[in-house]
């Protein structure tokens, strides 16, 4: 929603000597962001999200194998799961398994819903599903054209001017 939002770009400087923006760009920092553009959207509207790390901060870890098993035992009955010990690892995560879709969200789509808005999540490895990627690819484009001193604060500028062209039908 960055291209039809005013305030709504999130644009930024890595801090860090690195080519992975994933240290900087995480959930804190999307979340944060997505508090402060929620409320420029309109009612009942649809936010399209891929599975991005970022985007999808679970709001409760569930087991996995890698958990001790105590842990795992511990879990399981913090959710009400009755079981006879002993047990096995393999069986605990069978029951995980089996109820583990009901404790299965993220803290994004959670904060968006309890506002009326609703997020739907395309499915992995198809951003070609993605609006945003139309839009993005245009604004990248602008960018590379007519970037001619290839100056950090020039490419925001141009940047910023991509995002103002691209307009409702580019989506």
């Amino acid at each position: 929603c960055w291209v039809c939002l005013g305030g709504g770009l999130l644009s930024f400087e890595l801090k860090k000597n690195t080519l992975d923006y994933h240290d900087e760009m995480n959930g804190d920092t999307f979340f944060d962001w997505l508090k402060n553009v929620l409320p420029l959207l309109d009612d009942n509207c649809v936010i399209v999200m891929d599975n991005a790390s970022y985007h999808s901060v679970k709001s409760q870890l569930c087991p996995t194998l890698a958990w001790k098993k105590c842990d795992i035992e511990k879990w399981l009955e913090e959710k009400g799961e009755i079981f006879e010990r002993p047990i096995i690892k393999p069986r605990l995560m069978e029951i995980v398994s089996r109820i583990k879709p009901q404790y299965n969200s993220y803290v994004v789509d959670e904060y968006v819903k309890s506002h009326g808005k609703e997020v739907l999540r395309l499915p992995p490895y198809h951003c070609e599903l993605s609006p945003i990627e139309l839009a993005w690819a245009f604004v990248k484009n602008h960018v590379k054209i007519n970037n001619t001193t290839f100056k950090l604060a020039d490419v925001q500028k141009l940047l910023i001017e991509g995002v103002e062209k691209c307009t409702p039908e580019m989506w």
